[in-house]
């Protein structure tokens, strides 16, 4: 039962962000959460705030208006949860981590 609420929070989730609301996911990280993106550009680095976060999304949806997710599957384990998004399996560049604790995501 867990895993489906998890699966189903999270396909939610990049629904709210195809259509470009990431307000309604950022009301599901914790107040201390620790949001990583990889690289070196102008997207990468850590931010360890909503507001941070927030202000990463706004960037985001400026560098790619109209952004669109395709999840093709997610595996929730032990309080972790990766969304595929290529339908490859699960790799650090084709897919979204999760860390939860008590519903909300902490670790992004």
């Amino acid at each position: 039962m867990y895993h489906m609420i998890v699966k189903r929070k999270i396909k939610q989730g990049f629904r709210h962000l195809s259509a470009g609301d990431y307000e309604a996911v950022l009301r599901q990280f914790a107040a201390n959460v620790q949001f990583s993106f990889a690289g070196d550009h102008a997207l990468s680095g850590k931010r360890e705030s909503v507001e941070a976060v927030r202000q990463w999304f706004q960037r985001l949806y400026r560098f790619f208006p109209g952004l669109r997710f395709e999840i093709h599957d997610v595996i929730v384990r032990y309080g972790s949860v990766v969304a595929r998004t290529d339908g490859r399996p699960a790799s650090a560049f084709y897919s979204h981590n999760f860390l939860l604790s008590t519903g909300v995501s902490w670790r992004f």
